[in-house]
C-alpha cells in the first residue's frame, strides 16, 4: 500500500485485520495508508485471495461481453420506450405480461452472453419449479447472480428489491425496474423501506410475480454468508403468504465488480435449489423459519466448498436491516 505522499508503506496482514472491519471497511489506519489500498490488501486477508492480474485474452473476452451487454440494454431501452409504453395501459394484465417478458429477455440474454463469453461452467442441483409463485431467498455474491436467477427460474416471473440509485439513469435497467414491479430502498430510513417492501409485496399479487430477496443486504466480498437481515423478509412474507424457495450458489463472488470480470473466465458456477418451505410454517414461528433458511443456505455452501462456512457480521450501514 502507499501513504498519501506516495511513500511505500509495508502493511502486515495482522495490521490490515486491525484496520478493517468485515467487507474491508476502514476502522483505523495507523500507518496512513489510503482506504483503497487497505481494501485491496484486506481482500486477500479476508480469504477471497489476492487479486492476480488477468491475462490479455481474459480482458478481451470481458470487453466483448460488456459490449454485448451494452447492446442488449440499449436495444431494450428502445423496445420499452417505442414498443411498450405508448401501447399498453398501466396496471392491466397485458401490461404485467409484457414487463414480465422484458425481464425474462434481459435475464436470459445477459446470462447466456456472460456464460458463453466468459466460458463459465455451470452446475445446477435440486428441483427447479417450472411455474408457480414463491418467495425466493438466495445468497448474494455478484450482480450477475440476478440474471442467472431469472434464467434458471423462467416460470416464476421474479421481482427484485433494488437500491434507489438504480431507479433513474441506467439505460435498459432503470425503466425496466420502475415498470417491472420491482422495489426501491434507499437504506436511510428503516420504516420507509419496510413500507416500500410491503407495497412491493402487495404489487406481486397483481402482477403474479415472485419476490426475490437477498437477505444479506450486500454482496459478499468472498462468498461467505452474512447474517440475514430478517425485517425486510418478514415484511414481504407477512403480505404474500407464499412458500419460500431457498437458493444457494457459489463462484460468482470473484466478479463482485465490473473490473473483476476477467477473474471469472473459466470459473465453475454452482447453483443448488433447496427444499421449499411451506407458507404455513411462517404462521407458527417466522423467526425460526428464517433461521432455518439461513442455516440451510450456509450448510449448502459449506457442502459445495467442502469446508465449514462461518457467518460474517451483519452489514451495519448498508441496508439498515430492512432490505433483506
Amino acid at each position: 500500500a502507499c501513504s498519501p505522499d506516495r511513500t511505500a508503506v509495508v502493511i502486515s496482514v495482522s495490521e490490515v485485520r486491525e484496520m478493517t472491519g468485515s467487507g474491508g471497511q476502514v476502522v483505523e489506519s495507523k500507518s496512513g495508508a489510503s482506504k483503497r489500498s487497505i481494501r485491496a490488501v484486506a481482500r486477500g486477508a479476508d480469504g477471497a485471495g489476492p487479486r492476480e492480474p488477468a491475462s490479455l485474452i481474459n480482458w478481451i473476452r470481458t470487453v466483448l461481453v460488456l459490449a454485448g451487454v451494452l447492446a442488449i440494454v440499449l436495444s431494450l431501452e428502445v423496445w420499452m420506450r417505442l414498443g411498450i409504453l405508448p401501447w399498453y395501459r398501466r396496471g392491466t394484465p397485458s401490461w404485467h405480461r409484457i414487463w414480465n417478458r422484458v425481464v425474462r429477455v434481459w435475464g436470459v440474454s445477459t446470462w447466456n452472453l456472460a456464460r458463453i463469453g466468459l466460458g463459465l461452467k455451470v452446475e445446477v442441483e435440486g428441483e427447479i419449479p417450472a411455474a408457480g409463485r414463491y418467495v425466493v431467498i438466495a445468497n448474494h455474491q455478484s450482480s450477475i447472480d440476478i440474471p442467472a436467477l431469472v434464467y434458471l427460474l423462467p416460470g416464476l416471473d421474479l421481482k427484485f428489491v433494488a437500491h434507489e440509485g438504480l431507479k433513474y439513469g441506467k439505460p435498459g435497467v432503470s425503466l425496466g425496474l420502475r415498470n417491472g414491479g420491482c422495489a426501491f430502498v434507499h437504506k436511510r430510513n428503516r420504516e420507509e423501506d419496510l413500507e416500500e417492501l410491503r407495497r412491493f409485496a402487495r404489487s406481486t399479487e397483481a402482477n403474479q410475480g415472485s419476490p426475490a430477496i437477498f437477505p444479506e443486504g450486500i454482496r459478499s466480498l468472498d462468498g461467505r454468508i452474512r447474517r440475514f437481515q430478517r425485517a425486510g423478509t418478514n415484511a414481504i412474507c407477512e403480505v404474500v403468504k407464499l412458500p419460500i424457495l431457498p437458493v444457494v450458489h457459489d463462484g460468482l463472488w470473484r466478479a463482485r465488480a465490473i473490473d473483476d470480470l476477467p477473474r471469472l473466465v473459466g470459473t465453475t458456477i454452482r447453483f443448488r435449489f433447496l427444499e421449499p418451505v411451506p407458507a404455513e410454517a411462517l404462521d407458527e414461528d417466522p423467526s425460526a423459519v428464517y433461521a432455518d433458511v439461513q442455516r440451510a443456505i450456509r450448510n449448502g455452501l459449506a457442502d459445495m466448498r467442502g469446508e465449514p462456512i462461518p457467518v460474517r457480521k451483519r452489514a451495519r450501514a448498508a441496508h439498515g436491516g430492512a432490505a433483506g
